[in-house]
């Protein structure tokens, strides 16, 4: 086993050092205050062994490599928070997890879990997963606190993220199994969605309206909650809510679209749409509140 830092006071800084095959488990404690990973650190265990994180606040560099290197199923658990299954994850406290990897490698679970609904805001820089195997559990952003996007997002599987959520950049969230918002999301930045099916029970832009919603290359979306889009916005696209090429559309919770002066408020540029529905809309100020293009519409409806 390793354990480094003290549970109780300060916090912790792991520099470019590395840690290899441990066959015990390893603990690395902030205490009160911050535990920091180095660019250049690699913590690294044996197969079976698991590395607990545990800190007020985390913050890790770009190419810092932390994790177990069992196989898919394994008991790797990533920050001693309380899981059901094999579960990789990192809790933040009731501080912030700053997560700025561009690519998180050695990790291979049942799922990968950043925080928990009892922890601190969780903040997401670039994460991609592409490269893991993971259960149907997928990736999971969880604060009851909030949750900031400040990069993109890709995985191989799911997305769920679970709380409100900011915006803090125009991410593109990359999901072939579908993205679950469970809450709402804000901030006027545009939101681009890629893969699956996009799950929305909270409303998207209520707070702060987001400044563009393209779904053109996810196979849909269906929302209960309001859809709230503003054109002025800097950096708008050029249309408010693009729903080219999906196979499923589900809007039953309205919204507002506006401001797209040299847009539409809502587009589907070619194929039409099967089944869709789309209700509770007001669409002002925009050059076309709609333009539907040629493509069958079978069975869909549009309705204020």
């Amino acid at each position: 086993s390793l354990n480094i830092g003290d549970a109780a006071t300060g916090g912790l800084n792991v520099g470019n050092v590395s840690f290899q095959n441990v066959t015990g488990t390893t603990t690395l404690y902030g205490g009160t205050g911050t535990l920091s990973v180095n660019s250049n650190a690699a913590v690294l265990t044996a197969t079976t062994a698991d590395i607990f994180l545990k800190a007020n606040g985390f913050s890790f560099g770009s190419n810092a490599t932390i994790g177990g290197t069992g196989a898919p199923g394994s008991a790797a658990n990533l920050a001693g928070i309380a899981t059901v299954g094999a579960t990789v994850g990192v809790a933040g406290g009731a501080g912030t997890v700053q997560l700025p990897l561009s690519t998180l490698s050695q990790f291979s679970a049942s799922r990968l879990q950043i925080g928990d609904d009892a922890t601190g805001t969780v903040t997401v820089n670039a994460i991609n997963t592409s490269g893991q195997s993971y259960g149907s559990a997928g990736l999971i952003l969880d604060s009851a606190t909030g949750i900031v996007v400040d990069g993109n997002i890709t995985t191989a599987g799911t997305i769920a993220i679970v709380g409100p959520t900011t915006l803090n950049v125009s991410p593109t969230l990359t999901a072939p199994s579908g993205t679950t918002f469970s809450g709402n999301v804000d901030g006027a930045k545009v939101l681009t969605m890629v893969g699956g099916l996009t799950t929305v029970s909270g409303s998207l832009g209520s707070f702060t309206p987001l400044a563009g919603l393209d779904l053109s290359a996810s196979s849909g979306i269906n929302a209960t909650g309001s859809i709230s889009l503003d054109g002025f916005a800097p950096g708008a696209s050029a249309s408010g809510l693009n729903l080219t090429g999906l196979t499923t559309v589900s809007l039953t919770g309205g919204g507002t679209i506006s401001g797209y002066t040299t847009g539409n408020g809502i587009l589907v540029s070619s194929g039409g749409l099967l089944g869709a529905t789309v209700s509770g809309f007001t669409l002002t100020g925009n050059q076309r509140g709609m333009l539907f293009e040629s493509g069958s519409y079978a069975g869909s409806t549009v309705s204020n």
